[in-house]
């Protein structure tokens, strides 16, 4: 089974440290945030097609073509278009198979990456209180199913909620809806997959560890409280 991992970003957040260095080789624990995302893909996996744009030759020479059992190949994402458009520029090679898609910079647990790759079709997602408005709430129905999401409201901001781990397990269905365009000129793959979940069931997987990357303190947060 193949895994997507988005890596293409410039990682702008993180100010000077990602001026000569693209942000999945950031180091936390003495590894690069890939590396971690590596080690964390389920046993199933056996290829990953890496996405990179930004500094990408220094993704290539750090871990060329094979990672353990793993192999790993590259997809150039030649325009910053959004993480639905580099899945769709991946679709190729997917073969119409079953696969998986995480985030390239941020940090996962196998065991619930395991838990998603359980469902035809998965959507990862933890219950916290949101960092900002900037989020979406991910509803939830009674069978544990996607059933939505809405824009946060005021008071939401200090309660916890469903949020998208960027962990997806998806097919070949996911193709027959337009990606959807954000407001960035970007196309989103988690706001395309809620569509996508209004006609076939997916499964909201509640993962017990991550951890998202975004600025420098992020990296000291995960230093401190993520195991791996």
């Amino acid at each position: 089974m193949k895994a997507i991992i988005l890596a293409a970003g410039k990682g702008t957040r993180m100010g000077e440290r990602t001026q000569n260095t693209p942000k999945p080789l950031l180091q936390i624990g003495g590894k690069p945030i890939l590396e971690h995302t590596l080690r964390a893909l389920p046993r199933s996996i056996d290829e990953a097609l890496i996405v990179v744009n930004y500094l990408s030759g220094q993704i290539k020479d750090y871990f060329s073509y094979k990672f353990g059992d793993v192999r790993i190949s590259y997809m150039d994402q030649k325009e910053f278009l959004g993480t639905a458009n580099a899945v769709w520029e991946a679709r190729p090679r997917l073969n119409g198979e079953k696969f998986l898609v995480v985030n390239g910079d941020d940090l996962y647990n196998q065991a619930d990456l395991e838990e998603c790759l359980n469902h035809d079709l998965a959507f990862g997602v933890i219950k916290k209180i949101p960092p900002s408005d900037k989020f979406i709430a991910i509803d939830i129905g009674q069978n544990q199913n996607i059933a939505g999401f809405h824009k946060l409201e005021p008071p939401e901001l200090k309660k916890e909620i469903f949020v998208a781990t960027g962990a997806y397990v998806l097919d070949d269905k996911i193709f027959k809806y337009e990606p959807v365009r954000l407001s960035t000129g970007e196309f989103g793959l988690p706001q395309t997959i809620l569509n996508m979940a209004k006609d076939y069931p997916v499964r909201a997987v509640l993962m017990k560890k991550w951890s998202q990357i975004n600025y420098p303190e992020d990296i000291l947060k995960a230093e401190i409280n993520f195991t791996f």
